[in-house]
């Protein structure tokens, strides 16, 4: 085994760790009402002409006003975001059969999470094993929770998108902008597809030093 694959190997590992952790940060996003935590929202929607705001996550919805936090609804579990507390001052869109898209990306994200953390087990199991295969898996693994935050990154940016642009047609001086959630999901995303990389390359490695000694 080269020392090039063995490198290319543990870099895998280290973007599948920062894909966890990223994935963590948006899990507990605003699930405790703390000056860290209820700012990972994935999307804030501003009134201008009152300065008042409401965060809307993936558990819940924070209010505010002035760039200050005054409350958070009680978490959920597929919060839709139409249920927040507030949500009528910014839009009167009731995102009617839009339920079970929330629920959807819900469980994705989930799915998402086990992909991952399935994916640094066999990581981790890897490097006290040398058989090729097992790296074959880890990237099999690390590509599928690749697809699923794809797609949980994908449905998030629709329904911001979406909750934005009726926010607007409400009221043309409100605003939106993208939250530290939206960033971490798409963070985790691109590590998995770097670390899906990195083992491809590995694996292309290790089997051009099995045919070098199997010439030998």
């Amino acid at each position: 085994m080269s020392t090039f694959s063995r490198i290319l190997e543990g870099t895998a590992s280290l973007f599948i760790f920062a894909a966890i952790v990223l994935e963590l940060f948006t899990l507990l996003g605003n699930t405790y009402d703390k000056p860290f935590l209820r700012d990972l929202y994935v999307i804030r929607l501003t009134q201008n002409s009152t300065t008042d705001f409401i965060d809307l996550g993936l558990w819940n919805s924070c209010n505010g006003t002035d760039g200050q936090v005054l409350y958070c609804d009680i978490p959920q579990p597929a919060f839709i975001w139409t249920n927040a507390t507030g949500i009528d001052k910014f839009t009167s869109d009731a995102f009617d059969g839009y339920s079970p898209v929330f629920q959807a990306n819900f469980i994705l994200y989930w799915i998402g999470v086990g992909f991952t953390l399935l994916a640094f087990v066999f990581s981790v199991m890897t490097w006290s094993n040398n058989r090729r295969f097992d790296y074959t898996k880890t990237a099999i693994v690390t590509f599928f929770g690749f697809l699923i935050m794809l797609a949980v990154f994908c449905i998030t940016i629709v329904m911001g998108a979406r909750i934005a642009n009726t926010a607007f047609l409400s009221d043309t001086t409100n605003a939106s902008h993208i939250g530290p959630a939206t960033w971490t999901t798409l963070g985790a995303m691109v590590g998995l597809l770097y670390a899906t990389a990195f083992y491809c390359l590995s694996c292309s490695f290790r089997h051009r030093d099995t045919r070098k000694y199997d010439n030998i």
